[in-house]
């Protein structure tokens, strides 16, 4: 039975002068592990996410020249000079349900942490809805008001198959569902056993070396 969790996650703006922590890694199709950021502005980096439906609907934009506000200014919070952007395309439409959407999952198929991002509407104000889809079944949901300042949104969602983002309220393609994204944070699983699994197995394999030659014995 899912879970549904409600989160309504806070947006810290980026003021230029605002002490960073240091830098994450960054993640790429090769990542297999570990916490690392999302820069749109890196081919490689690009690779890290399998994003549905992969064609109109979503794409890379590089800020230089741009009349769009948010695009700007997510670039400039994140030292980029591309970001990521949905701009509501036929082919990023559902319209079973009237909106945009675009779906996150990491290519390798890992399961991750979403930890937090940054996020703008491109042109005027909007709401988003980011929906977590959790392995064992959770969901969990979150609701964005976007303005053209970039802000940090933070999540802390765990054990995640995927992320969608839905512009709402409902639009139509032609009135522009804009919203740019870049300095995706996560923490991808471990797919190799930690320390103490391997100390369990071998545990477990003496006991049953010890049981198999009490039996051989009797």
């Amino acid at each position: 039975m899912n879970t549904k969790l409600s989160l309504f996650a806070l947006p810290v703006i980026l003021f230029a002068g605002t002490a960073q922590a240091a830098p994450l890694p960054a993640c790429t199709a090769s990542t297999t592990s570990g916490a690392c950021v999302v820069n749109f502005d890196d081919s490689a980096s690009r690779g890290f996410f399998r994003v549905d439906p992969a064609a109109v609907g979503f794409d890379f934009e590089n800020v230089t020249g741009t009349s769009f506000a948010g695009f700007s200014n997510v670039a400039a919070a994140t030292n980029s000079s591309t970001v990521a952007y949905n701009f509501g395309g036929l082919s990023g439409y559902d319209k079973n349900d009237n909106k945009a959407v675009s779906t996150f999952s990491v290519r390798g198929g890992e399961q991750f942490d979403l930890t937090s991002f940054v996020m703008a509407a491109g042109t005027t104000a909007k709401s988003v809805t980011v929906t977590g889809f959790g392995s064992n079944g959770t969901v969990y949901e979150a609701s964005l008001d976007l303005t053209t300042t970039a802000a940090t949104y933070n999540f802390g969602w765990t054990n995640l198959d995927s992320f969608s983002i839905w512009v709402s309220p409902p639009r139509l393609p032609e009135e522009g569902t804009y919203w740019a994204m870049n300095g995706v944070s996560v923490v991808v699983a471990s797919t190799v056993p930690e320390p103490e699994t391997y100390a369990m197995l071998l545990a477990g394999l003496g006991l049953m070396g010890v049981v198999i030659r009490r039996r051989n014995r009797a």
